[in-house]
Protein backbone atom coordinates (compact mmCIF):
# COMPACT_ATOMS: atom_id res chain seq x y z
CA UNK A 1 0.00 0.00 0.00
CA UNK A 2 1.52 3.32 -1.07
CA UNK A 3 1.97 5.88 1.68
CA UNK A 4 2.85 9.55 1.99
CA UNK A 5 4.43 10.91 5.15
CA UNK A 6 4.51 14.67 5.66
CA UNK A 7 6.33 16.65 8.32
CA UNK A 8 6.57 20.35 9.02
CA UNK A 9 10.06 21.49 9.92
CA UNK A 10 11.46 24.73 11.27
CA UNK A 11 13.56 27.10 9.18
CA UNK A 12 16.72 25.87 10.91
CA UNK A 13 16.06 22.40 9.46
CA UNK A 14 15.53 23.47 5.85
CA UNK A 15 19.05 22.50 4.87
CA UNK A 16 18.36 19.03 6.27
CA UNK A 17 15.18 18.72 4.23
CA UNK A 18 16.92 18.66 0.86
CA UNK A 19 19.13 15.80 1.99
CA UNK A 20 16.14 13.96 3.39
CA UNK A 21 14.27 14.32 0.12
CA UNK A 22 17.22 12.81 -1.77
CA UNK A 23 17.33 9.92 0.67
CA UNK A 24 13.59 9.42 0.41
CA UNK A 25 13.83 8.94 -3.35
CA UNK A 26 15.71 5.76 -2.60
CA UNK A 27 12.99 4.73 -0.12
CA UNK A 28 10.35 5.22 -2.80
CA UNK A 29 12.06 2.74 -5.10
CA UNK A 30 12.70 0.20 -2.36
CA UNK A 31 9.62 0.18 -0.15
CA UNK A 32 6.90 1.77 -2.27
CA UNK A 33 6.54 4.59 0.24
CA UNK A 34 6.51 8.31 -0.47
CA UNK A 35 7.85 10.28 2.52
CA UNK A 36 8.51 13.99 2.11
CA UNK A 37 9.86 16.59 4.53
CA UNK A 38 8.17 19.91 3.82
CA UNK A 39 8.82 23.34 5.25
CA UNK A 40 6.20 26.05 5.55
CA UNK A 41 7.11 27.79 2.29
CA UNK A 42 7.07 24.72 0.10
CA UNK A 43 4.19 22.77 1.66
CA UNK A 44 2.52 21.50 -1.49
CA UNK A 45 1.53 17.89 -2.08
CA UNK A 46 1.73 18.39 -5.85
CA UNK A 47 5.52 18.19 -5.50
CA UNK A 48 5.21 14.48 -5.01
CA UNK A 49 3.20 13.70 -8.13
CA UNK A 50 1.90 10.59 -6.40
CA UNK A 51 -1.85 10.90 -6.57
CA UNK A 52 -2.28 7.12 -6.32
CA UNK A 53 -1.39 7.14 -2.61
CA UNK A 54 -3.65 5.14 -0.29
CA UNK A 55 -2.35 6.67 2.95
CA UNK A 56 -1.39 10.22 3.93
CA UNK A 57 0.22 10.91 7.29
CA UNK A 58 0.89 14.44 8.45
CA UNK A 59 3.04 15.08 11.52
CA UNK A 60 2.68 18.69 12.59
CA UNK A 61 5.36 20.77 14.25
CA UNK A 62 4.57 22.95 17.26
CA UNK A 63 6.67 25.85 15.97
CA UNK A 64 5.60 25.76 12.37
CA UNK A 65 2.18 24.30 11.70
CA UNK A 66 -0.60 26.85 11.30
CA UNK A 67 -4.07 27.18 9.83
CA UNK A 68 -2.42 27.84 6.48
CA UNK A 69 -0.75 24.41 6.67
CA UNK A 70 -4.08 22.64 6.97
CA UNK A 71 -5.52 24.85 4.24
CA UNK A 72 -2.88 23.69 1.75
CA UNK A 73 -3.24 20.03 2.75
CA UNK A 74 -7.03 20.22 2.51
CA UNK A 75 -6.81 21.78 -0.94
CA UNK A 76 -4.45 19.17 -2.29
CA UNK A 77 -5.96 15.94 -0.92
CA UNK A 78 -8.71 16.27 -3.50
CA UNK A 79 -6.19 14.88 -5.99
CA UNK A 80 -5.89 11.59 -4.12
CA UNK A 81 -8.87 9.70 -5.46
CA UNK A 82 -7.75 6.36 -3.98
CA UNK A 83 -7.11 7.71 -0.50
CA UNK A 84 -8.17 5.19 2.13
CA UNK A 85 -6.47 6.46 5.30
CA UNK A 86 -5.75 9.96 6.60
CA UNK A 87 -3.64 10.55 9.70
CA UNK A 88 -3.34 14.14 10.99
CA UNK A 89 -1.13 14.52 14.09
CA UNK A 90 -1.15 18.08 15.46
CA UNK A 91 -0.82 17.33 19.16
CA UNK A 92 1.58 20.18 19.86
CA UNK A 93 0.58 22.59 17.11
CA UNK A 94 -0.38 25.44 19.42
CA UNK A 95 -0.92 27.95 16.60
CA UNK A 96 -3.88 26.13 15.09
CA UNK A 97 -7.32 27.72 15.47
CA UNK A 98 -10.89 26.97 14.43
CA UNK A 99 -10.07 28.28 10.95
CA UNK A 100 -7.62 25.45 10.39
CA UNK A 101 -10.37 22.91 11.13
CA UNK A 102 -12.68 24.73 8.75
CA UNK A 103 -10.13 24.28 5.96
CA UNK A 104 -9.62 20.63 6.85
CA UNK A 105 -13.37 20.04 6.88
CA UNK A 106 -13.69 21.40 3.34
CA UNK A 107 -11.04 18.95 2.16
CA UNK A 108 -12.66 15.98 3.89
CA UNK A 109 -15.96 16.41 2.12
CA UNK A 110 -14.60 15.04 -1.15
CA UNK A 111 -13.01 11.88 0.33
CA UNK A 112 -15.96 9.58 -0.20
CA UNK A 113 -13.72 6.47 -0.34
CA UNK A 114 -11.85 7.21 2.89
CA UNK A 115 -12.02 4.25 5.27
CA UNK A 116 -9.93 5.37 8.25
CA UNK A 117 -9.23 8.74 9.84
CA UNK A 118 -6.96 9.52 12.78
CA UNK A 119 -6.87 13.11 14.06
CA UNK A 120 -5.21 14.47 17.19
CA UNK A 121 -5.40 18.07 18.41
CA UNK A 122 -4.40 17.17 21.95
CA UNK A 123 -2.80 20.44 23.12
CA UNK A 124 -4.42 22.96 20.79
CA UNK A 125 -5.85 25.35 23.35
CA UNK A 126 -7.11 27.81 20.72
CA UNK A 127 -9.61 25.34 19.25
CA UNK A 128 -13.21 25.71 20.45
CA UNK A 129 -16.63 24.15 19.87
CA UNK A 130 -16.79 26.13 16.64
CA UNK A 131 -13.77 24.31 15.24
CA UNK A 132 -15.12 20.88 16.22
CA UNK A 133 -18.41 21.80 14.53
CA UNK A 134 -16.51 22.54 11.33
CA UNK A 135 -14.72 19.20 11.60
CA UNK A 136 -17.99 17.37 12.23
CA UNK A 137 -19.46 18.78 9.02
CA UNK A 138 -16.53 17.32 7.12
CA UNK A 139 -17.01 13.92 8.70
CA UNK A 140 -20.63 13.70 7.58
CA UNK A 141 -19.71 13.05 3.96
CA UNK A 142 -17.28 10.19 4.60
CA UNK A 143 -19.76 7.54 3.52
CA UNK A 144 -17.16 4.73 3.34
CA UNK A 145 -15.57 5.46 6.74
CA UNK A 146 -15.02 2.36 8.89
CA UNK A 147 -12.73 3.67 11.64
CA UNK A 148 -12.33 7.00 13.44
CA UNK A 149 -9.72 7.89 16.06
CA UNK A 150 -10.16 11.39 17.46
CA UNK A 151 -8.32 13.12 20.32
CA UNK A 152 -10.02 16.37 21.24
CA UNK A 153 -8.07 19.40 22.48
CA UNK A 154 -7.27 19.53 26.21
CA UNK A 155 -9.13 22.78 26.82
CA UNK A 156 -12.17 24.10 28.64
CA UNK A 157 -13.28 25.69 25.35
CA UNK A 158 -14.59 22.28 24.25
CA UNK A 159 -18.02 21.56 25.75
CA UNK A 160 -20.93 19.12 25.48
CA UNK A 161 -21.84 20.81 22.20
CA UNK A 162 -18.77 19.32 20.52
CA UNK A 163 -19.69 15.76 21.48
CA UNK A 164 -23.20 16.43 20.24
CA UNK A 165 -21.94 17.57 16.84
CA UNK A 166 -19.54 14.65 16.52
CA UNK A 167 -22.30 12.19 17.38
CA UNK A 168 -24.70 13.73 14.87
CA UNK A 169 -22.10 13.32 12.15
CA UNK A 170 -21.18 9.75 13.01
CA UNK A 171 -24.77 8.51 13.08
CA UNK A 172 -24.91 9.06 9.31
CA UNK A 173 -21.96 6.75 8.63
CA UNK A 174 -23.57 3.35 8.16
CA UNK A 175 -20.23 1.62 7.42
CA UNK A 176 -18.58 2.75 10.66
CA UNK A 177 -17.16 -0.17 12.66
CA UNK A 178 -14.74 1.40 15.13
CA UNK A 179 -14.92 4.56 17.29
CA UNK A 180 -12.01 5.73 19.42
CA UNK A 181 -12.52 9.15 21.01
CA UNK A 182 -10.64 10.81 23.86
CA UNK A 183 -11.90 13.89 25.68
CA UNK A 184 -10.22 13.14 29.00
CA UNK A 185 -9.14 16.72 29.67
CA UNK A 186 -12.12 18.54 28.18
CA UNK A 187 -13.44 19.58 31.57
CA UNK A 188 -16.66 21.04 30.21
CA UNK A 189 -17.74 17.83 28.51
CA UNK A 190 -19.91 15.89 30.97
CA UNK A 191 -22.90 13.62 31.25
CA UNK A 192 -24.99 15.75 28.87
CA UNK A 193 -22.39 15.43 26.13
CA UNK A 194 -22.18 11.70 26.68
CA UNK A 195 -25.96 11.46 26.40
CA UNK A 196 -25.92 13.28 23.05
CA UNK A 197 -23.15 10.98 21.86
CA UNK A 198 -24.82 7.78 23.04
CA UNK A 199 -28.19 8.70 21.53
CA UNK A 200 -26.52 9.09 18.15
CA UNK A 201 -24.11 6.14 17.98
CA UNK A 202 -26.78 3.61 18.98
CA UNK A 203 -28.05 3.93 15.40
CA UNK A 204 -24.83 2.48 13.97
CA UNK A 205 -25.81 -1.05 13.06
CA UNK A 206 -22.31 -2.08 11.88
CA UNK A 207 -20.40 -0.82 14.93
CA UNK A 208 -17.99 -3.42 16.37
CA UNK A 209 -15.64 -1.46 18.64
CA UNK A 210 -15.96 1.48 21.06
CA UNK A 211 -13.00 3.01 22.91
CA UNK A 212 -13.75 6.09 25.02
CA UNK A 213 -11.65 8.19 27.39
CA UNK A 214 -14.08 10.58 29.14
CA UNK A 215 -13.03 13.22 31.66
CA UNK A 216 -13.30 13.16 35.42
CA UNK A 217 -16.68 14.92 35.73
CA UNK A 218 -18.60 11.98 34.25
CA UNK A 219 -21.07 10.55 36.79
CA UNK A 220 -23.89 7.98 36.96
CA UNK A 221 -26.00 9.70 34.29
CA UNK A 222 -23.13 9.33 31.83
CA UNK A 223 -22.99 5.58 32.47
CA UNK A 224 -26.74 5.39 32.00
CA UNK A 225 -26.38 7.00 28.56
CA UNK A 226 -23.71 4.48 27.57
CA UNK A 227 -25.93 1.69 28.86
CA UNK A 228 -28.83 2.87 26.71
CA UNK A 229 -26.59 2.84 23.66
CA UNK A 230 -25.28 -0.66 24.43
CA UNK A 231 -28.82 -2.01 24.48
CA UNK A 232 -29.10 -1.16 20.76
CA UNK A 233 -25.60 -2.09 19.58
CA UNK A 234 -26.19 -5.74 18.76
CA UNK A 235 -23.02 -6.08 16.62
CA UNK A 236 -20.59 -4.63 19.20
CA UNK A 237 -17.63 -6.93 19.92
CA UNK A 238 -15.21 -4.70 21.86
CA UNK A 239 -15.85 -2.15 24.62
CA UNK A 240 -13.01 -0.20 26.26
CA UNK A 241 -13.86 2.78 28.49
CA UNK A 242 -11.58 4.58 30.92
CA UNK A 243 -13.55 6.08 33.83
CA UNK A 244 -10.49 6.54 36.03
CA UNK A 245 -10.78 9.39 38.57
CA UNK A 246 -14.50 9.87 37.87
CA UNK A 247 -15.13 10.29 41.58
CA UNK A 248 -18.88 10.93 41.24
CA UNK A 249 -19.57 7.46 39.82
CA UNK A 250 -21.43 5.31 42.35
CA UNK A 251 -22.91 1.82 42.57
CA UNK A 252 -26.01 3.08 40.75
CA UNK A 253 -23.88 3.93 37.72
CA UNK A 254 -22.45 0.41 37.60
CA UNK A 255 -25.94 -1.01 37.95
CA UNK A 256 -27.03 0.96 34.88
CA UNK A 257 -23.97 -0.13 32.94
CA UNK A 258 -24.62 -3.76 33.88
CA UNK A 259 -28.14 -3.50 32.48
CA UNK A 260 -26.74 -2.33 29.15
CA UNK A 261 -24.12 -5.07 29.04
CA UNK A 262 -26.83 -7.73 29.36
CA UNK A 263 -28.26 -6.64 26.02
CA UNK A 264 -24.94 -6.27 24.19
CA UNK A 265 -24.70 -10.00 23.67
CA UNK A 266 -22.02 -9.99 20.94
CA UNK A 267 -19.27 -8.53 23.15
CA UNK A 268 -16.05 -10.53 23.11
CA UNK A 269 -13.73 -8.06 24.85
CA UNK A 270 -14.57 -5.75 27.77
CA UNK A 271 -12.12 -3.35 29.45
CA UNK A 272 -13.41 -0.97 32.12
CA UNK A 273 -11.21 1.26 34.25
CA UNK A 274 -12.81 2.53 37.47
CA UNK A 275 -9.57 3.29 39.32
CA UNK A 276 -9.96 6.04 41.95
CA UNK A 277 -13.77 5.91 41.72
CA UNK A 278 -13.93 5.91 45.49
CA UNK A 279 -17.71 5.66 45.86
CA UNK A 280 -17.92 2.22 44.27
CA UNK A 281 -18.56 -0.64 46.69
CA UNK A 282 -19.21 -4.38 46.56
CA UNK A 283 -22.79 -3.67 45.51
CA UNK A 284 -21.60 -1.87 42.39
CA UNK A 285 -19.26 -4.71 41.43
CA UNK A 286 -22.07 -7.20 42.00
CA UNK A 287 -24.47 -5.31 39.71
CA UNK A 288 -21.83 -4.90 37.02
CA UNK A 289 -21.16 -8.64 37.19
CA UNK A 290 -24.85 -9.36 36.64
CA UNK A 291 -24.38 -7.89 33.17
CA UNK A 292 -20.97 -9.42 32.46
CA UNK A 293 -22.08 -12.98 33.21
CA UNK A 294 -24.68 -12.76 30.42
CA UNK A 295 -22.05 -12.12 27.72
CA UNK A 296 -21.88 -15.60 26.24
CA UNK A 297 -19.29 -14.60 23.62
CA UNK A 298 -16.91 -12.95 26.10
CA UNK A 299 -13.30 -14.08 25.63
CA UNK A 300 -11.35 -11.41 27.51
CA UNK A 301 -12.11 -9.16 30.47
CA UNK A 302 -10.00 -6.36 31.94
CA UNK A 303 -11.24 -4.58 35.08
CA UNK A 304 -9.42 -1.94 37.13
CA UNK A 305 -10.73 -0.98 40.57
CA UNK A 306 -7.48 0.40 41.97
CA UNK A 307 -8.01 2.61 45.04
CA UNK A 308 -11.67 1.63 45.31
CA UNK A 309 -11.17 0.79 48.97
CA UNK A 310 -14.84 -0.03 49.61
CA UNK A 311 -14.48 -3.24 47.60
CA UNK A 312 -13.93 -6.23 49.86
CA UNK A 313 -13.66 -10.02 49.76
CA UNK A 314 -17.41 -10.16 49.22
CA UNK A 315 -17.20 -8.18 45.98
CA UNK A 316 -14.40 -10.40 44.70
CA UNK A 317 -16.47 -13.49 45.54
CA UNK A 318 -19.56 -12.18 43.70
CA UNK A 319 -17.48 -11.23 40.68
CA UNK A 320 -15.70 -14.58 40.41
CA UNK A 321 -18.97 -16.47 40.88
CA UNK A 322 -20.36 -14.48 37.95
CA UNK A 323 -17.45 -15.52 35.74
CA UNK A 324 -17.91 -19.14 36.78
CA UNK A 325 -21.58 -18.91 35.80
CA UNK A 326 -20.58 -17.42 32.44
CA UNK A 327 -18.13 -20.25 31.79
CA UNK A 328 -20.82 -22.83 32.52
CA UNK A 329 -23.17 -21.14 30.06
CA UNK A 330 -20.49 -21.01 27.38
CA UNK A 331 -19.74 -24.73 27.76
CA UNK A 332 -23.24 -25.55 26.57
CA UNK A 333 -22.43 -24.26 23.07
CA UNK A 334 -19.40 -25.78 21.37
CA UNK A 335 -19.43 -23.10 18.65
CA UNK A 336 -18.68 -20.30 21.16
CA UNK A 337 -15.09 -19.21 21.84
CA UNK A 338 -14.98 -19.26 25.66
CA UNK A 339 -13.48 -16.96 28.29
CA UNK A 340 -9.67 -17.16 28.06
CA UNK A 341 -8.10 -13.99 29.48
CA UNK A 342 -8.70 -12.18 32.79
CA UNK A 343 -6.90 -8.99 33.91
CA UNK A 344 -7.82 -7.59 37.33
CA UNK A 345 -6.41 -4.71 39.36
CA UNK A 346 -7.39 -4.07 42.97
CA UNK A 347 -4.43 -1.91 44.01
CA UNK A 348 -4.85 -0.51 47.54
CA UNK A 349 -8.16 -2.25 48.10
CA UNK A 350 -7.03 -2.96 51.64
CA UNK A 351 -10.19 -4.80 52.65
CA UNK A 352 -9.24 -7.63 50.31
CA UNK A 353 -7.40 -10.37 52.19
CA UNK A 354 -6.50 -14.06 51.99
CA UNK A 355 -10.19 -14.97 52.03
CA UNK A 356 -10.70 -12.89 48.88
CA UNK A 357 -8.01 -14.83 47.03
CA UNK A 358 -9.49 -18.09 48.28
CA UNK A 359 -12.92 -17.09 46.94
CA UNK A 360 -11.39 -16.00 43.64
CA UNK A 361 -9.44 -19.21 43.20
CA UNK A 362 -12.35 -21.50 44.08
CA UNK A 363 -14.43 -20.00 41.29
CA UNK A 364 -11.68 -19.62 38.72
CA UNK A 365 -10.82 -23.32 38.93
CA UNK A 366 -14.19 -24.01 37.31
CA UNK A 367 -13.18 -22.00 34.21
CA UNK A 368 -11.05 -24.66 32.52
CA UNK A 369 -10.70 -22.63 29.32
CA UNK A 370 -8.49 -19.93 30.88
CA UNK A 371 -5.19 -19.31 29.10
CA UNK A 372 -3.83 -16.23 30.88
CA UNK A 373 -4.45 -14.35 34.11
CA UNK A 374 -2.96 -11.05 35.28
CA UNK A 375 -3.87 -10.03 38.85
CA UNK A 376 -2.62 -6.93 40.69
CA UNK A 377 -3.19 -6.86 44.46
CA UNK A 378 -0.55 -4.33 45.49
CA UNK A 379 -1.11 -3.02 49.06
CA UNK A 380 -3.88 -5.54 49.77
CA UNK A 381 -3.76 -7.49 53.04
CA UNK A 382 -2.62 -10.79 51.54
CA UNK A 383 -0.23 -13.29 53.12
CA UNK A 384 1.31 -16.67 52.26
CA UNK A 385 -1.96 -18.38 53.10
CA UNK A 386 -3.87 -16.46 50.42
CA UNK A 387 -1.23 -17.28 47.84
CA UNK A 388 -1.46 -20.94 48.84
CA UNK A 389 -5.24 -20.95 48.33
CA UNK A 390 -4.85 -19.43 44.87
CA UNK A 391 -2.14 -21.90 43.83
CA UNK A 392 -4.20 -24.91 44.89
CA UNK A 393 -7.02 -23.69 42.64
CA UNK A 394 -4.97 -22.66 39.61
CA UNK A 395 -3.24 -26.04 39.41
CA UNK A 396 -6.54 -27.50 38.16
CA UNK A 397 -6.57 -25.26 35.05
CA UNK A 398 -4.95 -27.44 32.40
CA UNK A 399 -5.31 -24.81 29.64
CA UNK A 400 -3.49 -22.11 31.62
CA UNK A 401 -0.36 -20.84 29.83
CA UNK A 402 0.53 -17.57 31.54
CA UNK A 403 0.30 -16.30 35.13
CA UNK A 404 1.24 -12.78 36.22
CA UNK A 405 0.63 -11.88 39.87
CA UNK A 406 1.67 -8.59 41.43
CA UNK A 407 1.79 -8.30 45.22
CA UNK A 408 4.68 -5.85 45.09
CA UNK A 409 5.62 -4.12 48.37
CA UNK A 410 3.62 -6.71 50.29
CA UNK A 411 5.88 -7.70 53.17
CA UNK A 412 3.40 -10.34 54.37
CA UNK A 413 4.33 -12.69 51.53
CA UNK A 414 7.58 -14.56 52.20
CA UNK A 415 10.04 -16.51 50.10
CA UNK A 416 8.57 -19.68 51.56
CA UNK A 417 5.10 -18.67 50.39
CA UNK A 418 6.35 -17.88 46.90
CA UNK A 419 8.20 -21.18 46.64
CA UNK A 420 5.13 -23.10 47.79
CA UNK A 421 2.99 -21.33 45.19
CA UNK A 422 5.35 -22.17 42.34
CA UNK A 423 5.57 -25.79 43.43
CA UNK A 424 1.79 -26.10 43.37
CA UNK A 425 1.84 -25.29 39.65
CA UNK A 426 4.29 -28.01 38.62
CA UNK A 427 1.59 -30.08 36.94
CA UNK A 428 0.82 -27.27 34.49
CA UNK A 429 2.61 -26.62 31.19
CA UNK A 430 3.15 -22.88 31.61
CA UNK A 431 5.04 -20.66 29.17
CA UNK A 432 5.31 -17.78 31.64
CA UNK A 433 5.00 -17.29 35.40
CA UNK A 434 5.69 -13.96 37.08
CA UNK A 435 5.02 -13.40 40.78
CA UNK A 436 6.05 -10.13 42.36
CA UNK A 437 6.05 -9.57 46.12
CA UNK A 438 8.45 -7.34 48.05
CA UNK A 439 11.48 -6.00 46.19
CA UNK A 440 13.67 -8.78 47.53
CA UNK A 441 11.15 -11.56 46.96
CA UNK A 442 10.11 -12.08 43.38
CA UNK A 443 10.04 -15.12 41.15
CA UNK A 444 10.07 -15.09 37.39
CA UNK A 445 9.81 -18.43 35.65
Amino acid sequence: MSEIILEDITKQDQSRSSNTIKQNKKIVNRNDQYPMILDQKTLDLQLMKKTDAFVIKFNGNSKNTSDETLKIIAKQINSFKKLRKLDIQCQLCTHLTDEGLRYLSEGLRTLTDLQSINISFKNNIKITDKGIKYLSKGLKGLSSLQSINLILPFTEKITDESLKNIGQSLKRLSSLQSINISFSFCLNVGDIGLKYFGDNIKRLTSLKSINLKPNVIIADEGLKSISNALKKLYTLQSLDIDFSCCTEITDDGLKNLGEGLKKSSSLQYVALNFSDCEKITDRGLYNLTKGLKRLNYLQSIDLNFANCDNITNTGLKDFSEGLSFLSSSQSLNSEISPLQFINLSFVECQKISDQGLKNLGQNLQKINTLKAINFIFVFCFIRDEGLKYLGESLKNLSSLQSIHLNFKDNLNITKKGLKSFIESLESLTLSKVVVLASTEQSIVG
